[in-house]
């Protein structure tokens, strides 16, 4: 089935997620699939990659962000998760960029715009400041935030002072969060 799957992705898209995948020394699994059918997909239908600003909500160990990094050299990627899992987003991606600039912000340090990646906690994410973003993508994590969280993330998106803003999200139609509410 993965054989299957990566055939389906265009020549660059494949080499660039064996890349991403043998810098992080992992297998390609239905997740790295996942992502670069997403991206040949947004590709496919005229979303230019080029000197944009990225922002990734709960990119899942860097995965996304060393993929579109691969693709074109002159994004920058804004990685928004959990501030514990943020350590991973940052740790595999310093393996696999060793010599970009890579910027972990959090409350007491700068966003550095001109970075390649910075890594923003989501904990902070709304006090950051940071409003120049092109392009957002959200793959499943926003299945897993209340009501109140996903708004304020709209909210985050709708701040931008981008010329033009765009969001792709892949996310469940309907969920029941662990304390029973049903979005």
């Amino acid at each position: 089935f993965k054989l299957y799957q990566l055939s389906k992705l265009s020549p660059k898209i494949r080499q660039a997620v064996l890349q991403v995948c043998k810098s992080h020394n992992r297998e390609v699994s239905f997740d790295c699939l996942k992502q670069g059918l997403t991206i040949q997909k947004v590709m496919q239908n005229g979303l230019n990659l080029k000197n944009k600003k990225i922002a990734i909500i709960g990119d899942g160990y860097g995965f996304l962000g060393c993929l579109l990094k691969y693709l074109d050299s002159s994004v920058k990627i804004v990685s928004v998760n959990l501030g514990k899992i943020s350590i991973f987003d940052t740790a595999l991606t310093s393996v696999a960029f060793p010599s970009l600039q890579i910027n972990f912000f959090n409350k007491d340090s700068d966003y550095k715009s001109n970075y390649d990646f910075n890594f923003v906690p989501a904990e902070v994410i709304f006090q950051s400041g940071i409003n120049d973003i092109d392009i957002f993508f959200n793959i499943a994590s926003m299945q897993e935030m209340s009501q109140q969280t996903i708004d304020s993330y709209f909210a985050w998106m709708r701040s931008q002072k981008s010329k033009s803003t765009y969001f792709y999200c892949c996310n469940r139609v309907s969920k029941t969060l662990p304390d029973g509410e049903r979005l």
